[in-house]
């Protein structure tokens, strides 16, 4: 699953819960979701873990993580 179909998934309350899991806030995850940033490989892995793996690191970074 990408993190756009990930995020629209889930309420506010639980964006803003991810947002926490991932140490973050609400608007870098945003500009995340809606791509207008790639997120930094350690960000990635943490988004990673955040969503239970729901959001696999080839979908955040398929330029390092092709096939994982």
């Amino acid at each position: 699953m990408d993190l756009k179909t990930y995020w629209e998934g889930l309420d506010s309350a639980e964006r803003r819960k991810l947002a926490k899991r991932a140490k973050t806030n609400m608007a870098y995850l945003s500009q995340l979701v809606h791509q207008h940033r790639r997120p930094s490989p350690e960000m990635a892995k943490t988004l990673c873990e955040a969503t239970g793996n729901a959001v696999p690191l080839s979908k955040l970074r398929p330029d390092i993580w092709a096939a994982v």
